[in-house]
């Protein structure tokens, strides 16, 4: 629980807070990143926006007061060096959490919120060692605050290997210093606004999976590995691990993906502001990954390099991955661990932490880290009452012998028209049935 009491507002290095008294000791062992007390979230002090993203995103996420940490910060997206990037973000947020353990003990995760930089130029005086534009993402050097070296993040589970780490993460799990981090960050305020919007949709509608599709291209002749192929994702695709999904294959440089979960693809680098991502009938559009170089360079614009990010953004996906500089590397978050904390139910943010091979690198996801999905691949259709993959008159005429109203015991039989499973069958099960309702497919 968090307090309600302001003792201090001062200024810590380049950030504004508040300091509190009150607030409950958080265990360790039980806290996870679904929790909205398991987040610090950064916004920008120099940007008014940045500011009344900031309050908004506060409201709708149940953000305690503590959690919400203001940066003196540039507004441009990319900061010179490593050094700009320790004065403005990273000093200020380890200053914070070591100044008020009652948050750092129990922060998981770090939001770099709308107008936050996201990348920085130049390292110890280099550049990344590919070349080309952008830089080293400031999201993964947020990952671990205790040095800015690229490292093998600790939980990511072997390849080849097991697909999950051997427990959902908690606060007690993690290194100290280590963080899942994800940007929340787009051209515009209402586009940033859309990113948790979306998320908060995927959540609330249950989506129900199986007329969806998962798309795949993991081939493209520039990848510079003998296969010509992006590894982790074929093997994904050809694992028996996951039998449930309906993977359909498609050609990323010349194809669009209707009725549309996931995406994922490789290699192109520019030309994303074009049809490709925009396919219709749109599906959930829950994530778009494309294991290529710069993808994230900017998330701001659709146009400044065509960028594949931004694109997926604003084609409508909830979330999308990309590298703030050249990977040097056909290794990115590895697909297989990303679908299984998915199916798993944990959240967007540590399914992509837990699949991210490198701290202090390039990856990044944007999108918001609560977003789960309620109803994976091959389950039943709330309302689907004779299992036959839809839900249809036939359906509706069991719902309608089934009806009982309010507080009145389901009779026997009835338990499946019981949607929201409180022991009758009413107007709020109707409401789920409804939502539900495909017609004969």
């Amino acid at each position: 629980m968090r307090s309600t009491n302001f003792l201090i507002k001062g200024v810590l290095g380049a950030a504004v807070f508040f300091s509190f008294v009150g607030v409950a000791a958080a265990d360790p062992t039980t806290q996870t990143a679904d929790r909205p007390d398991s987040w610090l979230v950064l916004y920008n002090l120099s940007d008014p926006d940045s500011i009344t993203w900031a309050q908004w995103f506060q409201q709708e996420r149940g953000i305690p007061a503590e959690n919400m940490l203001g940066l003196v910060t540039s507004t441009s997206e990319g900061l010179p060096d490593g050094a700009a990037a320790e004065t403005q973000i990273y000093g200020p947020v380890r200053q914070y959490l070591s100044a008020n353990p009652q948050v750092g003990e129990r922060v998981m995760g770090i939001i770099a919120g709308y107008r936050i930089p996201g990348h920085y130029r130049l390292r110890n005086g280099l550049p990344v060692p590919g070349g080309g534009p952008g830089g080293f993402a400031i999201a993964s050097g947020l990952e671990d605050l205790n040095n800015e070296l690229k490292e093998v993040n600790p939980h990511v589970p072997p390849h080849p290997g097991t697909a999950l780490p051997g427990a959902r993460l908690t606060r007690a799990s993690m290194p100290a210093g280590h963080y899942i981090v994800v940007r929340i960050d787009a051209g515009t305020l209402d586009a940033t606004r859309q990113i948790t919007l979306r998320a908060q949709r995927v959540v609330r509608d249950g989506y129900f999976l199986p007329w969806h599709r998962a798309y795949y291209d993991y081939s493209d002749p520039d990848l510079p590995v003998a296969c010509r192929c992006w590894y982790w994702l074929m093997q994904t695709v050809n694992s028996s691990e996951f039998p449930e999904i309906p993977w359909v294959e498609f050609d990323d440089d010349t194809e669009q993906t209707p009725n549309d979960v996931v995406r994922f693809g490789t290699y192109d680098v520019t030309g994303w502001a074009n049809f490709r991502l925009r396919g219709t009938p749109e599906g959930p559009r829950v994530l778009a990954y494309n294991l290529n170089s710069w993808g994230a360079t900017t998330v701001r614009s659709i146009m400044d390099g065509q960028r594949y990010v931004p694109n997926a953004i604003d084609a409508g996906f909830a979330a999308a991955i990309g590298a703030t500089g050249e990977p040097a590397s056909v290794i990115g978050p590895f697909p297989d661990t990303l679908l299984a904390g998915l199916r798993e139910g944990w959240t967007l943010g540590e399914s992509f932490y837990v699949s991210n091979p490198y701290n202090d690198w390039v990856w990044i996801l944007v999108g918001d880290p609560f977003l789960y999905i309620q109803n994976w691949f091959g389950a039943l259709l709330p309302g689907d009452l004779d299992a036959d993959g839809d839900v249809d008159l036939t359906d509706f005429a069991r719902f309608s012998n089934c009806f009982t109203g309010s507080d009145v015991p389901a009779e026997t039989g009835c338990a499946v028209a019981d949607l929201d499973q409180d022991g009758d069958v009413d107007l709020l099960d109707f409401t789920v049935f409804q939502r539900h309702f495909t017609g004969a497919l």
